[in-house]
């Protein structure tokens, strides 16, 4: 939690001793001095020229552009008010006549100081504080908050909404119906402060994370870093993003880019993986038998399958399975595919999460899809990743780590614990924690082969010359068609 506060000039809309109180007041509306924004209030309050003139002043403000913000305060207390009536089918006193509204929001510090230790000053007018909260400019979906208000709307705010808002404070008052002031409390019970979290989240990775996406210049991306042993998020992030702290005023702009900088790509970009896909294709063939780690297939560049050719990237002549993947050889995996049952290459897909959600601690997250084949030719293009085939950057990053962990099928959570004064909850225990975990049954021998295989991609195939060589990674490239010639998605 980060909370500051935001200052709000405010007045009272009509001043009580305007009208008799043995009767109704008048509708504001009816009001003349209400009608006309450069004019100031007389009839409803008095000194009204002096209250303009001071807080305009103080706040760099013209006197008709305050006049207008108080305006539209007044009318929406009107509204209130007919639509009562309209209810009641007769005219009624609203609390809200009498109730401070604000006029002008977002006072800076130095302005509200000097408006609070001189309100003498400024008859009928006072200074009211509401918390807010400011986010850091890095582009993960931390949350987003309803106008006006704290409660969460998207990111963690939402998604622990209970655990951030507390117990709002209540008071029972006796209201005497002539004059709507209170007579007496009945009841009044304190506000109790809310929890706060605590993320898996790892600063320094975070930044260079966006440090890296702000290189793309205008490409899309989003990177993912995840512990594979616990599924601890360490960054999330995406590109393009948007600046919480103006994110209401830049709403309308960031709702119709093109860019789509609103699309959380981490956990909502459904795409079509490509070869990174192609481990799953291996493992599902070597668990049926349909290959083994030394079976060899010739690529020619090319494979005539039914009526049609089938490409690679270029001629590897006679491959094995670690080598496949090394060169990332469609053709060896086209081969694979014509022997594999597409139940089950559909069914080890789903096995690793793939075509569902990842129950990861953030609302709004895209399931993907595992298509079902109908044909070899599903098949095939399925086999590398192509097709109808869906996944999300989240749900590969968690199919990777399942390989790098040995078969464990770990739950993303960027929630670490959640602290309160009472006591200190572990992620588990919160309400927004996922525990969608699993495993999947992997042989040892083909294990050791898939990862011979994917460092093989780093140090002399599809990856090598990136300088992850020396970190002694492990991965798979991918390359897939955007449905645009000339424009692909590029995954790692």
């Amino acid at each position: 939690k980060n909370l500051l506060y935001s200052y709000y000039a405010s007045r009272v809309p009509k001043d009580e001793s305007s009208y008799d109180k043995n009767e109704l007041p008048p509708d504001l509306s009816k009001i003349k001095a209400h009608k006309r924004s450069n004019t100031a209030c007389q009839e409803c309050h008095p000194y009204d020229d002096l209250w303009v003139e001071r807080v305009s002043r103080l706040l760099d403000l013209k006197p008709e552009e305050l006049l207008a913000r108080a305006e539209v305060a007044v009318n929406r207390v009107e509204s209130i008010k007919k639509n009562v009536q309209r209810g009641r089918k007769r005219r009624v006193r609203i609390q809200e006549e009498l109730a401070s509204l604000p006029i002008v929001k977002n006072i800076s510090v130095e302005k509200a100081a000097e408006l609070e230790t001189r309100l003498e000053q400024y008859p009928g007018v006072s200074l009211v504080a509401r918390p807010k909260r400011y986010y850091s400019r890095l582009s993960l979906y931390y949350g987003t908050l309803s106008k006006d208000t704290l409660v969460g709307r998207g990111g963690l705010e939402a998604q622990y909404d209970v655990e951030l808002q507390g117990r709002p404070g209540k008071r029972i008052k006796e209201i005497v119906l002539k004059t709507l002031q209170v007579d007496k409390v009945i009841f009044d019970m304190p506000p109790q402060a809310g929890h706060d979290l605590f993320l898996t989240l790892d600063l320094d990775v975070q930044r260079l994370a966006e440090s890296a996406l702000s290189g793309l210049g205008d490409k899309n991306g989003s990177i993912v870093v995840m512990d594979t042993e616990t599924g601890e998020i360490l960054a999330l992030a995406s590109c393009p993003g948007f600046d919480l702290n103006t994110f209401n005023l830049d709403y309308t702009r960031l709702a119709s880019d093109p860019r789509k900088p609103l699309l959380n790509r981490p956990l909502q970009a459904a795409l079509p993986p490509g070869s990174t896909f192609k481990p799953i294709t291996a493992l599902s063939a070597l668990a049926g038998g349909e290959i083994a780690p030394s079976t060899q297939f010739y690529c020619g560049g090319k494979l005539m399958i039914g009526d049609r050719f089938r490409h690679c990237t270029s001629t590897h002549y006679q491959m094995r399975l670690e080598e496949a993947m090394e060169h990332s050889c469609n053709i060896y995996f086209y081969e694979t595919a014509k022997r594999l049952e597409g139940v089950n290459l559909e069914n080890k897909a789903r096995a690793f999460g793939l075509g569902e959600k990842t129950g990861i601690d953030l609302p709004f997250e895209g399931a993907g899809l595992v298509p079902v084949t109908r044909s070899l030719g599903e098949r095939l293009n399925l086999s590398i990743g192509q097709g109808e085939l869906l996944t999300t950057p989240l749900q590969m990053t968690r199919m990777m780590a399942t390989v790098a962990n040995g078969g464990k099928l770990v739950s993303p959570h960027l929630l670490r614990k959640v602290v309160s004064l009472e006591e200190d909850l572990p992620w588990e225990s919160a309400s927004g924690g996922s525990r969608k975990k699993g495993t999947v049954s992997i042989s040892p021998e083909h294990l050791k082969v898939l990862r011979n295989a994917l460092r093989r991609v780093v140090i002399n195939g599809t990856a090598r010359g990136k300088g992850l060589d020396v970190l002694e990674v492990a991965g798979k490239t991918g390359t897939s068609q955007t449905g645009t010639k000339g424009v692909y998605h590029a995954w790692f």
